[in-house]
């Protein structure tokens, strides 16, 4: 009798031992917020940063360092390995930032002059990006559903993977390619875009102003779902079918006698090319509008 009541006894905490682990498991972690200040080597060829919640700036400065405000440290990772810096701002779950006040956590690197950066990527995630004055060959951007903000930004290309925010750009230097791979969001940039630029997918808006004309420029594409204007008036595409092998081809745009984008390639001409997506297409060229076209 006495072993048996034992058992019972026994059987019987199982359910409350459980009861109690499960209680327990269901607390939040508690994190504590910091501020500090991160050294960075003085030389760096690749920038890989990463911030899956709070803002981001990044900007030029004497410097390479990184300071952080009112992060948790568990979640940040600072690295360095053969020439590669990596910056990654990742919480381990979405139950971790529950009611939690992600705005008020910021990441600010600082680039030096002596930098130069063969490659850099640049991943966003809730909050705002901001990049002021960074310089690489290759650039590349994915955004997530915050804004991103560029200014005085050089690359020899540039691609962006849009997301659901506003991304702007000012002042941009772009030497060779452009590639915007639309999204949700709207995209705004203004400068000079390089020589090829190339628009695809997404429902978002795309704005390109660019200092020269339209003259300057060939402008294709095979995917007519998309409203496109130049210096604010809409193109009206003539489709031929029998020349592109039953395919829709590419646009012939002739919107005034005196201003005219040709469906070729011509030698010596930029490259604007334009396929999928639902999204409006703005594009403005400072170049006409100083001369009095429509804006």
């Amino acid at each position: 009798m006495k072993q048996t009541t034992g058992k019972g006894k026994r059987w019987l905490m199982l359910p409350v031992v459980l009861l109690f682990l499960c209680a327990c498991g269901t607390q939040k972690q508690t994190v504590e917020l910091s501020s500090e200040v991160y050294e960075l080597p003085q030389n760096c060829g690749e920038l890989i940063v990463t911030a899956d919640i709070g803002s981001v700036f990044i900007q030029k400065g004497e410097k390479a360092e990184l300071k952080t405000e009112h992060v948790v440290s568990q979640w940040l990772t600072v690295a360095e390995e053969n020439g590669v810096v990596t910056v990654s701002y990742i919480p381990p779950d979405e139950e971790a930032v529950e009611d939690m006040e992600t705005d008020s956590h910021h990441l600010t690197l600082t680039l030096p002059e002596e930098w130069t950066l063969e490659k850099t990527s640049l991943t966003a995630g809730t909050g705002p990006f901001y990049v002021d004055g960074a310089e690489a060959k290759e650039l590349l951007l994915h955004q997530g559903t915050g804004q991103m903000m560029l200014k005085h930004v050089t690359a020899e290309n540039l691609e962006l993977e849009c997301g659901g925010g506003l991304t702007e750009g000012e002042y941009l230097q772009v030497a060779k390619k452009l590639t915007i791979h639309g999204g949700m969001g709207d995209v705004d940039f203004a400068g000079s875009l390089g020589d090829e630029i190339w628009l695809d997918g997404g429902t978002g808006k795309i704005s390109l102003t660019m200092p020269e004309t339209a003259e300057d420029y060939d402008i294709s594409g095979s995917f007519f779902t998309r409203n496109v204007t130049v210096n604010g008036k809409t193109l009206e595409p003539e489709v031929s079918v029998e020349q592109n092998g039953g395919d829709l081809d590419s646009w012939e745009m002739d919107f005034d006698e005196d201003f005219v984008v040709p469906q070729q390639k011509t030698e010596g001409k930029k490259q604007i090319c334009i396929d999928g997506g639902t999204g409006e297409i703005a594009l403005t060229f400072a170049g006409n509008t100083e001369k009095g076209a429509t804006a």
